[in-house]
């Protein structure tokens, strides 16, 4: 069965992590260069998440999930902040009888 991600609830999803990802990243305690490191992105580009002035791409939103997942401190705030949602868990989450298909 295939899970999909409304376009409405990616967008809700990324608006959130944009409207937030100043405070994960004072959680961890890395700057903008650190995080744009990480990325592959440009400090400007951080900046202007963070300022509202420029909305996440899907992937870049993947990809600070998995930033973010991977440390305890920001992990718990992912989901007490709707960010990583069931429904985003879901989406992600590969079925096993996918898998054993692939063998």
């Amino acid at each position: 069965m295939r899970i999909d991600l409304k376009d409405e609830h990616r967008i809700a999803l990324m608006t959130n992590m944009c409207d937030n990802l100043s405070v994960f990243r004072a959680k961890l305690n890395i700057s903008q260069d650190d995080l744009a490191d990480k990325l592959g992105i440009t400090r400007q580009t951080i900046s202007a998440f963070e300022s509202g002035q420029r909305g996440l791409t899907w992937s870049i939103f993947l990809a600070l999930i998995l930033i973010f997942f991977r440390n305890q401190k920001t992990k718990n705030m992912l989901v007490s902040l709707e960010i990583y949602t069931q429904e985003l868990d879901a989406f992600l989450t590969i079925p096993s009888n996918k898998l054993d298909d692939k063998k």
